[in-house]
């Protein structure tokens, strides 16, 4: 058997989600309605697997990369064995988090890699790239494992 926990900050995904766990009758499954801050990250328990999509840069946005960074460790430190990563990246120009990217470069997918392998995983590996609704940009996903 397993065990899986999704974390939606806005409400409607919320409701969705639990919608559809509710007529798959997925008893297994739970989601809860929040944002991750650096205090209730502590309080999430760990798992062999953790995904983190299209949260990263939003986190930097609200709060800020020093903030966002803590997170990302308290993540990785419950992690158990593999990490999917994926990311707004600096050069999806014109999006409200855009700017505050800007410390990644012209090559964020070199950006992400680096700073995935400095979280001390054993290996970055890159799955896929695939295109957003919001640009042209193709975002990068990646599995981290230890």
């Amino acid at each position: 058997g397993f065990f899986s926990t999704g974390i939606e900050a806005s409400k409607y995904p919320h409701n969705y989600a639990n919608s559809l766990k509710i007529v798959n009758d997925n008893d297994n499954v739970c989601f809860i309605n929040m944002s991750i801050d650096i205090q209730n990250v502590k309080n999430l328990p760990s798992y062999d697997v953790i995904s983190i999509l299209n949260v990263f840069h939003h986190l930097i946005y609200f709060y800020n990369f020093k903030d966002a960074d803590i997170i990302m460790k308290e993540l990785v430190s419950k992690t158990n064995k593999t990490l999917f990563f994926e990311t707004g990246e600096f050069e999806e120009k014109g999006e409200y988090w855009s700017d505050c990217l800007s410390f990644m470069g012209e090559d964020s997918k070199k950006w992400v890699f680096n700073y995935l392998k400095s979280l001390g995983f054993s290996s970055v590996s890159k799955i896929a790239e695939f295109p957003t609704h919001l640009n042209d940009h193709r975002r990068t996903l990646y599995c981290c494992s230890k």
